[in-house]
């Protein structure tokens, strides 16, 4: 658990760990292989001894590669679980970016009907996206408040509930451009 950033540098460490794993085993089989060659000449019971400590030395190699390649998952899933959240951010506000300045024009019809209609049309269709995007900005803000638990970090839900605002604000601007027109 962590910020974006810190998962990103998790991962980084993780995946230098994985990268040595395997010249940690070759270096384990070589000198298991020296020393096999050593202990030729020793008693038995320390050749038992060695083969037990070789065979737990490549047991804790095994897991450790295990573990580590269970970590690089979970990073990986945390990090994509970040970059999709702030995918939605970055969507949801450019959407309200270009749907405000477009609402912000007042809708010209110099009272002629078709213009009028034409206006109301676009209205209830800017009205309509506004719903959708609530629905998802509840999902939004229930994963950012999970990030913002799990990183510690509250900007990520104050970010959303900009975004909430922000939302609202337009659909009180759009309720108020479909009034003047009707």
């Amino acid at each position: 658990a962590g910020s974006e950033e810190f998962m990103r540098k998790q991962l980084e460490s993780v995946k230098g760990i994985s990268s040595r794993l395997t010249e940690g085993q070759h270096l384990l089989n070589c000198a298991s292989e020296s020393l096999a060659k050593i202990l030729t000449s020793t008693d038995l019971e320390s050749l038992e001894e060695f083969k037990s400590n070789v065979s737990d030395m490549r047991k804790s190699l095994d897991q450790l590669g295990i573990d580590v390649s269970k970590t690089m998952a979970a990073l990986k899933n945390s990090i994509q679980r970040w970059d999709l959240h702030n995918s939605s951010v970055e969507e949801l506000a450019a959407w309200l970016e270009e749907t405000e300045a477009s609402i912000a024009k007042d809708p010209i019809s110099n009272g002629m009907l078709g213009e009028m209609k034409t206006s109301l049309q676009r209205t209830k269709y800017i009205e309509e996206e506004i719903n959708k995007k609530s629905d998802g900005l509840k999902k939004m803000t229930s994963e950012a408040s999970d990030l913002a638990a799990l990183s510690g970090d509250l900007s990520v839900s104050e970010k959303t509930l900009a975004l909430e605002n922000r939302l609202k604000s337009l659909q009180v601007k759009c309720d108020h451009c479909k009034n003047t027109i009707e």
